[in-house]
């Protein structure tokens, strides 16, 4: 776990190794998925959405970051409301939350957006938030994810496959059909 302790701190995401290149619009990881991701949800999932019958409970946006794409869904979504480790641009709507310890949490989620780690340096903090997804969706609530975190979940089904440009994969619209 200390080699991945640096993927956990401040600096690294909003430090001068990432957030610095960010706010200059350098080619960088960060700044690239959130301009890739930000046209994914405008023009794919944010319309899909915007069709679909929402059940009522909390809806999530999981790893809020910079707050420039969960304001995407904020717009949407009046009620929604982000978490993350840090909250550096202070977003009223967004609880600064350590994921690792999210089963602390229990909540009604209707819609989720999970967004939060990194399959490759953080691997386990996003097998616990599709844990906590697991317990927390509410029967006829909606996710969207992969295929590898599609197949943790119990009692979902896909509703929509819809193509994730940065992934390069499909990602499942899912809703939980049984509790």
């Amino acid at each position: 776990m200390y080699k991945r302790q640096k993927y956990y701190r401040y600096n690294y995401w909003f430090g001068n190794n990432n957030w610095y290149y960010y706010q200059i619009g350098n080619n960088n990881p960060i700044h690239d998925y959130q301009q890739i991701m930000r046209k994914w949800y405008v023009d794919q999932l944010l319309p899909e959405l915007n069709n679909a019958s929402l059940v009522d409970g909390f809806k999530c946006y999981l790893g809020s970051h910079d707050c420039k794409n969960f304001m995407l869904f904020r717009e949407q979504f009046p009620d929604m409301i982000g978490f993350d480790l840090y909250n550096p641009t202070k977003n009223p709507w967004v609880i600064q939350l350590d994921f690792n310890k999210v089963n602390v949490i229990k909540i009604p989620v209707s819609l989720a957006i999970p967004v939060i780690g990194s399959r490759v340096r953080t691997p386990l903090l996003q097998k616990k938030v599709y844990q906590w997804l697991d317990k927390n969706l509410l029967v006829g609530g909606i996710a969207v994810c992969s295929k590898q975190w599609k197949d943790q979940l119990t009692n979902v089904k896909t509703v929509k496959e819809i193509y994730n440009p940065f992934r390069k994969e499909n990602f499942h619209m899912i809703v939980k059909v049984d509790g």
